[in-house]
């Protein structure tokens, strides 16, 4: 439970950077009390954005509060667009909305204890930056660091892109997201400090990179559709590995 509690930090640290609205800090005159709270059957927390905005997405932090699981809906103007299930394999529970809003709703369902740690709102369009594209030069000098925060954003967008699709299942996130995303904030919470032929940095790289190789079948799976964009992030996540096993001459396959 701690190394779950310490990731979820580490995650909510990564993407705090980007939100436009964290309800941790209260929104429209309403302090964090009427969105940061437990909610019982039936229960529910409301946003309302005053006029049709325009969201990315949202990112909720959740908790169960019972042995068995507990689940929470949420709306978009009335429309049910994602089940929360938790306790999950992770608290965090990213919901993808891209459209214009002027409400959203979490609503707990029947029997169940949900507690909302965080609730983030996103409202700035993704614009991806591809890794692959930078000099040679650039990447040389990447860290640990750098890679951690490359892979996370790629794969977070993969994943986005893939569910939107309908290309990615349940499985497929435990089997292949999950893995490379934890061994990605590992990497981001690496201390600077570190020097860069330590055999902890070695350790850690060479780790992220074998995860990468692992999800080969969920890369395969981009190859089955014509969309550049998860072309290209499957060549920046390979061509990471590879620029890790140029660094520190091993061999990842």
């Amino acid at each position: 439970m701690k190394k779950l509690f310490i990731t979820t930090l580490l995650l909510a640290n990564v993407f705090n950077a980007y939100a436009d609205i964290d309800l941790k800090d209260g929104y429209a005159g309403k302090s964090k009390r009427e969105f940061i709270r437990t909610l019982k059957s039936g229960q529910r927390i409301e946003l309302d954005l005053g006029s049709p905005k325009y969201v990315e997405e949202i990112l909720i932090f959740a908790e169960g509060k019972q042995s068995r699981f507990s689940f929470a809906d949420v709306y978009a103007d009335g429309e049910l667009i994602s089940t929360l299930g938790v306790p999950g394999f992770d608290p965090d529970y990213p919901v993808v909305v891209r459209g214009k809003v002027k409400k959203i709703e979490v609503v707990a369902r029947a029997n169940s204890k949900v507690a909302i740690l965080d609730f983030q709102v996103f409202t700035a369009r993704k614009n991806y930056n591809s890794y692959s594209q930078l000099s040679l030069a650039e990447r040389s000098q990447f860290s640990l660091d750098d890679w951690g925060k490359h892979v996370l954003e790629s794969v977070h967008e993969m994943y986005f892109i893939m569910r939107d699709q309908g290309l990615i299942t349940d499985q497929d996130f435990v089997d292949y997201i999950q893995p490379i995303r934890r061994m990605a904030i590992e990497t981001q919470a690496s201390d600077d400090a570190r020097d860069a032929d330590s055999l902890k940095t070695y350790m850690k790289a060479k780790k992220l990179a074998q995860k990468i190789v692992s999800a080969a079948p969920l890369f395969d799976k981009t190859l089955m559709v014509m969309d550049q964009r998860l072309d290209m992030l499957s060549i920046d996540l390979k061509t990471i590995k590879e620029d890790i096993s140029e660094k520190y001459d091993v061999n990842v396959e």
